[in-house]
């Protein structure tokens, strides 16, 4: 007697970009296909359909209901890795928020649609080029040009299909439409002015420029001090963080020690092979302990005075983690910093450099997602606190400059995570060398030192040997 054989149907666990206390169970296809972990679908919640990640596949059968079934397959393999999912579980208990939240945070606006998203035409459309796209495509394209424009469902009338979503996901990757929260994000950006050590000025002559400042001016010494660490940066950030005004600015300007010039937001300098900077005998001990501590997988804090040359160093540490072909991801505190380092770091590393930050475009944001999902060499991604949350597959090197600043910090809304805390239990959990630099350490990592659970290493000396300033400590009783 022969028993007919039986298969359970599949179910999965799906996490939708909502504050839901936990993930929502769906049917899979009775089609024979698997589900992909990590992978998009679009589900029916309520009165509308929504873009979700699958979290889990299971044979368990939900008690007390009937299951909906999934809509529809977005993508055909993981937009997330399993160290990126595990990521988002501990930062979801850690922070006291939910799954949803945190896809809500991490996943660029373009890639979570749901029914009442509205598409419009992409203010560039006209210079992208339809050819190849199916006739669906550019059906929908043609109304969209016609009607300001349309939400997921009035798409999906027109068109007479359940699930536009593959239509619209072609249309957006092609550059000819956008979501309406991406259009608000579409503007031109306005020039910059960029400070940096004017052309010609010989190392000597920046010593004595120092030298004399330090004497006279502790102002403009420290604005030197701030361009010569970061090679070149914004004019406005330079002033922020060297504590000076215009006037400073103007002053080494006019002396023609320093000079400025006006540059579109992210613009990088021309891509090249640049040698890598010469480290200073003080910088290569520096560089040779916390080599050695990476090797033995001890996080270390770089701990060097403004102006001692950290840049330099993790300039080395990068170039062998790139040589190797991992990925390096560097996080800054400020988006004005994300900014002057394309233009730094290209000239070493060329093209290898990637930028995730929140004045791109969601579409410029989703194709950086994209391309660090699925490497094909060496990656070197710059960016602020949200770059933590990016698929990285290959990771090799981490470094949390300025780690200090209060700007890691995401206050609202939810996840209120720290990047820099959230690095380094990325780092941990996955093995990856972590480095974090500061002049000012927090009282946090501090901490960690004392625990011996980061090595430090010190950095004494400023660049070419100019003094420290003088500090005078004044009774005020006694002064007034």
């Amino acid at each position: 007697m022969s028993t007919a054989s039986h298969t359970s149907p599949t179910y999965v666990e799906v996490v939708v970009p909502l504050a839901l206390p936990k993930t929502l169970t769906y049917k899979w296809f009775d089609d024979g296909s698997e589900p992909v972990v990590g992978a998009r679908v679009v589900v029916a919640l309520g009165r509308k359909k929504w873009t979700a990640i699958v979290w889990e596949s299971h044979q368990r059968s939900p008690e007390g209901y009937v299951a909906k079934e999934v809509e529809a397959v977005v993508d055909e393999s993981p937009i997330m890795t399993v160290a990126q999912r595990d990521l988002f579980a501990w930062m979801a208990s850690h922070y006291m928020c939910t799954l949803g939240e945190m896809i809500g945070a991490a996943l660029p606006a373009g890639m979570k649609l749901e029914s009442t998203t509205q598409i419009v035409v992409h203010p560039d459309a006209d210079q992208v080029t339809e050819a190849g796209l199916s006739d669906t495509a550019l059906l929908l394209l043609d109304a969209l040009h016609v009607r300001e424009a349309m939400t997921l469902r009035e798409c999906a009338d027109l068109l007479d299909v359940r699930h536009p979503q593959r239509i619209i996901k072609t249309l957006i990757q092609r550059g000819l439409v956008l979501t309406k929260e991406e259009l608000q994000e579409h503007t031109q950006p306005k020039p910059v002015a960029w400070l940096k050590v004017a052309d010609g000025v010989t190392e000597s002559a920046l010593s004595e420029a120092l030298a004399w400042a330090g004497v006279r001016a502790a102002a403009m010494e420290r604005l030197l001090l701030t361009v010569v660490e970061h090679g070149e940066l914004p004019k406005i950030q330079a002033q922020k963080r060297s504590r000076t005004d215009a006037a400073t600015v103007k002053k080494w300007v006019e002396r023609g020690i320093l000079q400025l010039e006006d540059r579109e937001p992210a613009q990088p300098s021309a891509p090249g092979a640049a040698s890598l900077p010469s480290l200073s005998d003080a910088q290569t001990k520096a560089y040779n302990d916390v080599h050695s501590s990476l090797v033995a997988r001890t996080p270390v804090l770089l701990q060097g005075v403004t102006g001692s040359g950290k840049t330099e160093i993790y300039t080395h540490l990068i170039a062998e983690a790139l040589s190797a072909g991992n990925q390096v991801l560097f996080l800054v505190p400020e988006i004005a910093l994300t900014t002057q380092l394309i233009a730094r770091l290209r000239r070493f590393f060329g093209d290898v450099v990637q930028v995730y930050h929140s004045r791109f475009s969601s579409r410029e944001r989703t194709n950086t997602w994209m391309q660090v999902m699925a490497p094909k060499q060496g990656q070197l991604i710059v960016g602020a606190r949200s770059a933590v949350l990016l698929p990285l597959p290959k990771l090799g090197l981490i470094v949390v400059d300025e780690e200090h600043e209060p700007s890691f910090k995401q206050h609202d809304p939810a996840p209120r995570y720290h990047a820099r805390d959230v690095a380094l239990w990325l780092a941990a959990k996955n093995n990856v060398p972590t480095v974090l630099g500061s002049a000012t350490p927090a009282v946090e990592t501090q901490w960690l030192v004392d625990q011996g659970r980061l090595n430090r290493v010190s950095l004494t000396e400023r660049f070419g040997g100019a003094m420290l300033p003088e500090i005078f400590v004044a009774d005020l009783k006694k002064e007034h």
